[in-house]
Protein backbone atom coordinates (compact mmCIF):
# COMPACT_ATOMS: atom_id res chain seq x y z
CA UNK A 1 0.00 0.00 0.00
CA UNK A 2 1.27 3.36 -1.03
CA UNK A 3 0.57 5.82 1.90
CA UNK A 4 2.27 8.67 3.93
CA UNK A 5 2.80 9.04 7.61
CA UNK A 6 -0.76 10.97 7.42
CA UNK A 7 -2.61 9.67 4.73
CA UNK A 8 -3.71 6.58 3.45
CA UNK A 9 -3.41 3.13 4.68
CA UNK A 10 -6.48 4.49 6.97
CA UNK A 11 -7.54 1.45 9.95
CA UNK A 12 -10.57 0.24 7.73
CA UNK A 13 -8.93 -0.20 4.60
CA UNK A 14 -6.37 -2.77 6.50
CA UNK A 15 -9.11 -4.32 8.10
CA UNK A 16 -10.57 -4.98 5.33
CA UNK A 17 -8.11 -6.34 3.07
CA UNK A 18 -7.19 -9.12 6.23
CA UNK A 19 -10.72 -9.98 5.24
CA UNK A 20 -9.38 -11.03 1.88
CA UNK A 21 -9.26 -13.91 1.17
CA UNK A 22 -6.31 -15.07 -0.50
CA UNK A 23 -4.13 -11.93 0.57
CA UNK A 24 -1.21 -13.43 2.42
CA UNK A 25 0.32 -10.00 3.79
CA UNK A 26 -0.28 -6.18 3.56
CA UNK A 27 2.65 -4.21 2.78
CA UNK A 28 2.98 -0.54 3.75
CA UNK A 29 5.42 2.32 3.12
CA UNK A 30 4.96 3.87 5.69
CA UNK A 31 3.43 3.43 9.44
CA UNK A 32 0.56 5.56 8.97
CA UNK A 33 1.32 7.82 12.82
CA UNK A 34 -2.24 8.63 13.08
CA UNK A 35 -3.79 5.21 13.63
CA UNK A 36 -2.92 2.46 16.44
CA UNK A 37 -0.18 -0.48 15.80
CA UNK A 38 -3.01 -3.01 15.41
CA UNK A 39 -4.30 -1.16 13.17
CA UNK A 40 -1.48 -0.64 10.63
CA UNK A 41 0.42 -3.88 8.96
CA UNK A 42 3.04 -5.56 11.12
CA UNK A 43 6.25 -3.72 11.85
CA UNK A 44 8.38 -6.22 9.79
CA UNK A 45 5.83 -5.09 6.81
CA UNK A 46 6.22 -1.28 6.74
CA UNK A 47 9.55 0.15 5.07
CA UNK A 48 9.20 3.52 6.96
CA UNK A 49 8.48 2.86 10.50
CA UNK A 50 9.13 6.85 12.34
CA UNK A 51 7.01 8.00 14.92
CA UNK A 52 6.72 10.99 13.13
CA UNK A 53 6.50 11.59 8.59
CA UNK A 54 10.37 11.37 9.27
CA UNK A 55 11.01 9.68 5.89
CA UNK A 56 14.68 8.21 5.14
CA UNK A 57 13.23 6.86 2.09
CA UNK A 58 12.97 2.92 2.25
CA UNK A 59 11.03 1.26 -0.35
CA UNK A 60 9.09 -2.12 -0.53
CA UNK A 61 10.42 -4.05 -4.11
CA UNK A 62 8.72 -6.35 -5.53
CA UNK A 63 10.88 -9.37 -8.52
CA UNK A 64 9.00 -11.51 -10.15
CA UNK A 65 10.22 -14.75 -11.42
CA UNK A 66 11.15 -15.33 -14.80
CA UNK A 67 7.92 -17.64 -15.18
CA UNK A 68 5.24 -15.62 -13.16
CA UNK A 69 4.51 -18.51 -10.83
CA UNK A 70 6.54 -16.56 -8.06
CA UNK A 71 7.83 -13.23 -6.59
CA UNK A 72 9.51 -12.08 -3.76
CA UNK A 73 9.39 -8.77 -1.68
CA UNK A 74 11.79 -7.07 -0.27
CA UNK A 75 11.70 -4.72 2.47
CA UNK A 76 14.55 -1.98 2.48
CA UNK A 77 14.30 -1.16 5.74
CA UNK A 78 14.32 -4.42 7.79
CA UNK A 79 16.60 -6.45 4.74
CA UNK A 80 13.75 -9.30 5.19
CA UNK A 81 12.94 -11.01 2.05
CA UNK A 82 10.07 -13.33 1.63
CA UNK A 83 8.83 -15.20 -1.29
CA UNK A 84 5.12 -15.77 -2.75
CA UNK A 85 3.60 -18.38 -5.13
CA UNK A 86 1.02 -16.96 -7.49
CA UNK A 87 -1.68 -19.65 -7.12
CA UNK A 88 -2.87 -22.00 -10.13
CA UNK A 89 -5.20 -20.80 -12.30
CA UNK A 90 -4.88 -17.17 -11.99
CA UNK A 91 -2.59 -15.86 -14.39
Amino acid sequence: MNNGAHKAGYPEVVQNLREVKGIEAIYQMHRNVTSKDSENAPPDYIANFGEDEGCVGNTISVEVSGDAKSYEVRNDRTGAVRKYSVPPNTL
